[in-house]
Order: C-alpha cells, then structure tokens, then sequence
C-alpha cells in the first residue's frame, strides 16, 4: 500500500510561530554527552540522535525554557527516546518480552527510589536515577510525586506493548487509543513542564474533569500525531505492530491511504476539542493553569513541526 501523493498535513493552530529554543544545539550536544556517561546508548545511537537532531524536539516544544532547564526536559526525552530505540524494539524484532518486563519493574523502582540498587535494573537505570534526583531537587512534593506517578504508568505501558509484540496480539482501536496515553510517555513530558519551568500547576486545576479533558486531548495529539508521522520508519525498521494507522486500517478494513486520512479527520477533532475546552474555562484557569495549557499547546505544535522535518522521520517512504 502507497499513498499516491505525500503524507496527509497536520495542523494546528497557535497563537504564536513555531520556535526553537535559542539553547537548542548546545544543549543537544551536552545530552548527547550525557547519554554516553551513563551508557544510555551505543555509539552508532548517539550518531544517530545527532544527525536527525533529536534534541530538537525538546527545544521546538519548550521554545522559553532557560538553559538549564532545556537541558533536564533534553536528557528526559533522550532518556524516553533510548526506551523506545531500544526496549521496544528489540520486542518487536522478536526478543522475549519477560526481561523487558521485569526491567521495566526495576526501573519502576529506582523512580520511586533513587537509593534503590541498580544491579540488573537495566541500561536506563543509572540516567534515571541521576534524573530522578536532579528532578527531586526542582520539584515540590506534589510535582515529584504526580511525575514518577507518570513514569510507572509509561513502564506499565510499554509492558503491554512488548507483551502484546511477543503475542502478536494486537488491541482494538479504544483500547489501542487509552492505553497510548500512558504508554506514550506524553504524560511524563507534559508533567515535567511547570517543574523546568519553575512554577506548579495546582491540584484543584490538574483535578478539574474538563481541564483534565483538556490535557488528554493534547496527549493523545501528541502521541498519536507521533504514531502517523513514524509509521513509514516503525515500517522499514521492525515491522511494529503497534501504530494508530494500524489500528484504523484494522477496525475500518480500510487501505493505508484511507487509514492515514482518517487518522487526520480524528487529529482534526481533538484539536477542535482541546480548543474548545480552553474557551469554556479560559475565564476560570489560574495563571498556572493558563501556562499550563500555553505549554501544552506548544507541545502539540512543536511535535508537528519537528516531526515533519526531521530525518528522523522524512528519510523513510510509506511502502
């Protein structure tokens, strides 16, 4: 299946041009570096997030971070990015899923507690745990706790992704679309942004149910918009299983050209929504709340914009 044109274009308005962090390449060259001290990824990885800039993705959705902050929500995402790269496919190239799962458990573990030994806990585990106290430090109690909350639910996630790679068990689209959220890692990006950015979002505000709609609209943008843009690489490389284009072209018993423009239909719609939400409640958000959303925003739109330019992404044709 081909489409007959280019990929279907993704849009979503802001209020604001699309930026990139003044502290972008600098600050991927000190994550890239500190991959290496913790032996996060192999050589010809740590090429590889260079050359199709990757750290680009933290600087495009976090455009005003100082820094320094640019530099934790970075090593983060490289640290999600080395999971993904890694763990993940190495289930879908057929590895047992059992050790993947019980390193998921470990690292689990260290989140919850950094004192916790690394031994068998996994490639990730020394990053995590200098990213779990670095984070300690920056966060209020409320903020750490919410975020390693986010962390076990991405582990949990990619748990049932790998199981379900071992099983060739592929899920129906809603429980394909729910358990994306958390297995997404969207959620851990979303929750770090008020801790680099040196505020808190409020537990009333986080707890309001349409605020919260609000978020999940941008998670699932995230994830999903993710999931389109990666299809042809996720392809080429392993054959994944686990994609929303999958997913509509298997409840829909559509081709791949249908699947991707549905896809865009469903993008279109929770931006609609997200959009929506943040008029009805504009009035009552609290100025954490409002840059909350602002960050959001910049998430989703950010996403779009390095998605559709990266070699990441752009090196790979629909087959």
């Amino acid at each position: 299946m081909t489409l007959e044109s280019t990929i279907p274009v993704l849009e979503f308005p802001n209020e604001c041009p699309a930026r990139i962090n003044e502290h972008a390449d600098a600050v991927c060259d000190e994550s890239l570096a500190w991959t290496q001290a913790h032996d996060l990824l192999n050589a010809d990885k740590v090429e590889e997030f260079r050359r199709v800039k990757l750290g680009y993705i933290a600087a495009m959705t976090n455009p005003h971070l100082p820094r320094e902050s640019l530099r934790l929500v970075t090593d983060w995402y490289f640290w999600l990015y080395a999971m993904d790269d890694g763990y993940i496919d190495l289930a879908r190239l057929g590895e047992p899923c059992a050790p993947i799962i019980q390193m998921c458990a470990r690292l689990s573990r260290v989140a919850v507690d950094p004192e916790f030994p690394l031994d068998g806990a996994g490639r990730g585990a020394s990053a995590l745990r200098d990213l779990r106290l670095r984070i300690d430090e920056a966060a209020t109690t409320v903020q750490l706790k919410r975020w390693i909350d986010s962390v076990n639910a991405y582990l949990m996630g990619l748990s049932w992704e790998v199981a379900n790679q071992e099983t060739r068990q592929f899920p129906a689209l809603e429980e394909y679309v729910a358990m994306r959220r958390p297995a997404s890692g969207t959620w851990t990006a979303l929750l770090l942004m008020d801790i680099a950015a040196g505020y808190e979002l409020g537990v009333p505000q986080l707890a309001d149910r349409r605020f919260r709609e609000l978020v999940d609209m941008a998670v699932d943008l995230i994830g999903l918009d993710n999931d389109f843009y990666s299809y042809a690489k996720e392809q080429a490389e392993t054959r994944a299983m686990h994609n929303i284009i999958r997913a509509i072209a298997d409840r829909e018993r559509c081709t791949l050209d249908e699947a991707m423009l549905r896809y865009v239909e469903i993008h279109d719609d929770r931006t609609r929504r997200l959009l929506a939400i943040e008029e009805e409640i504009g009035g009552g958000l609290t100025d954490e709340g409002r840059r909350f959303v602002h960050g959001c925003k910049d998430w989703v739109r950010g996403n779009i914009e390095y998605s559709r330019s990266s070699e990441r992404f752009t090196a790979y044709q629909l087959q």
